[in-house]
């Protein structure tokens, strides 16, 4: 039963991840690849009025390369996290975000899951001041298809059996699409800012 209430935990947090997701990174050797400072440590973003949903995201260095290991509460109770893998890539003047999903844990304990088909996930990032701003690429809206189109980029959209859309597009086609379209709304998700924890929020 613990286990069931574990991955059912797991399913709804991941749910989200599921808008602007690919086969192969947005980041490869030679890529301009940064480390950014100001974006270690916590991160919180609600969303609501009446009822407020808050995330959050908490940021450090990874100890194995440029990037950073992003852990996320999914349940307290039992404590289940997930962890990403989360590289910064420049591209013409714009940051972008790549994560995939490499680890889940329970009560300090990796579960040992095998995540080597985990797809990616594009962000664009900013960081302005004290606070954190990211949109996510959607595939998956009509308008989002149609601005593909008038640009002449080709994504190789697949539609999964759980409906969500996966692009098959390789690296180079990746930052391609990232830094001719970084700036078209129909692409990327609404603005979604993220500040620094305070008490409230514990």
């Amino acid at each position: 039963m613990k286990l069931l209430r574990i991955f059912a935990c797991l399913l709804v947090a991941l749910s989200q991840f599921v808008f602007g997701q690919t086969l192969h990174p947005l980041y490869k050797d030679g890529t301009e690849e940064v480390f950014e400072p100001e974006l270690l440590g916590a991160w919180v973003s609600c969303v609501g009025n009446a009822f407020t949903v808050c995330d959050e995201f908490h940021f450090e260095k990874s100890p194995s390369d440029l990037g950073y290991r992003v852990t996320v509460s999914v349940s307290e109770a039992p404590k289940i996290e997930a962890i990403f893998a989360f590289h910064l890539i420049r591209l013409g003047d714009a940051l972008f975000g790549d994560m995939r999903l490499t680890d889940i844990e329970a009560a300090g304990r990796s579960l040992k899951i095998d995540l080597e088909g985990q797809f990616h996930t594009i962000y664009r990032v900013s960081l302005k001041g004290s606070r954190l701003i990211t949109a996510e690429a959607v595939f998956q809206l009509e308008e989002t298809q149609k601005a593909l189109a008038e640009n002449r980029i080709q994504l190789h959209l697949e539609t999964l059996e759980d409906g969500s859309i996966v692009s098959l597009a390789s690296t180079n086609e990746l930052q391609e699409f990232a830094k001719r379209m970084a700036k078209d709304q129909r692409v990327f998700s609404e603005d979604l800012e993220w500040d620094r924890p305070t008490k409230d929020h514990k």
